[in-house]
């Protein structure tokens, strides 16, 4: 306090407050000295807190009044240091949980990556992918993924082959041969059952999609092929009789092709294809929404 005059509005402060007013109503009795007063204020508030507790009244006499407010600092400091430790827990505790949510995603990410068919982990697999595939907004880039998902499930195969194991497999390849009851798709016998089912128009020389078991002999039974379908949206550059370049994607049009709406150069398009074994792409479906 500065001098005698700020002294005694604190005093009166003090017995305003101890007769039960509040912190802010007593700051507007004396408003410029609100800020010098605050801070020993607020800490008169907090020991009137436990007043019951130390069975001592605040006091105007001066000794008295110091040891009051030096009490009051005291348990101010007190509490304030055990905000402190509070916070510090509190930021521990969410850096750990943080910490711990990483590491699980990354962990679960490393076995999923090499999990294989009938594994725990392998669901996640799928779920990684199909995440990063809906991340890309580029259609080249989308196809390369779709590509490189193909690979990875072909590869899964020969892993459990090797290995001589069993496990409901689904998996997409050429179909480069289908005249009898075993079929070859990316270079596996894939067996043909009577309740097998064929899904749309399943042909020779492009890219299906099997679901079936690996057996112990290498070969798999099927319970369902159908084409492997690929999607992905452009921007249509350039239209011939035969072919679209849709964002710089060649598309071959077949007289099974479907076209929706009238695409014409530079409107945005949505296309179903297949793949052939050369790596052509042949539009089964062009959305031009229309």
């Amino acid at each position: 306090m500065q001098n005698e005059t700020q002294i005694r509005a604190l005093d009166v402060c003090i017995e305003n407050m101890q007769a039960g007013q509040r912190l802010e109503d007593v700051l507007e009795i004396y408003p410029k000295w609100a800020g010098d007063l605050r801070p020993a204020l607020e800490a008169v508030q907090t020991l009137l807190v436990y007043r019951n507790a130390l069975g001592q009244s605040p006091s105007t006499d001066r000794p008295q009044r110091t040891i009051f407010l030096n009490s009051a600092l005291k348990i101010k400091r007190e509490e304030s240091r055990a905000k402190a430790v509070r916070s510090r827990w509190t930021w521990l505790g969410w850096t750990t949980l943080i910490f711990l949510i990483t590491a699980g995603v990354l962990w679960g990410f490393i076995m999923a990556s090499v999990a294989l068919p009938g594994g725990i982990f392998y669901p996640l697999k799928g779920m990684f992918w199909q995440v990063r595939q809906d991340l890309i907004q580029d259609p080249q880039k989308s196809l390369e993924i779709y590509q490189a998902y193909d690979q990875v499930r072909l590869d899964e195969i020969r892993s459990l082959a090797d290995q001589n194991q069993q496990a409901r497999v689904n998996f997409a390849g050429p179909l480069v041969e289908n005249q009898t009851d075993t079929w070859d798709i990316a270079g596996w016998n894939v067996q043909i059952l009577p309740q097998t089912q064929i899904i749309g128009k399943v042909q020779d020389n492009i890219w299906v999609e099997v679901s079936g078991e690996l057996l112990a002999d290498h070969n798999i039974v099927a319970s369902a092929i159908r084409p492997r379908e690929y999607n992905f949206s452009g921007t249509l550059q350039a239209v011939s009789p035969d072919e679209l370049l849709i964002s710089g994607i060649p598309v071959k049009i077949g007289r099974d092709t479907l076209v929706h709406g009238s695409p014409m150069a530079g409107s945005q398009v949505d296309v179903i294809t297949f793949r052939d074994q050369d790596g052509n792409w042949i539009a089964r479906l062009i959305d031009a929404g229309e």
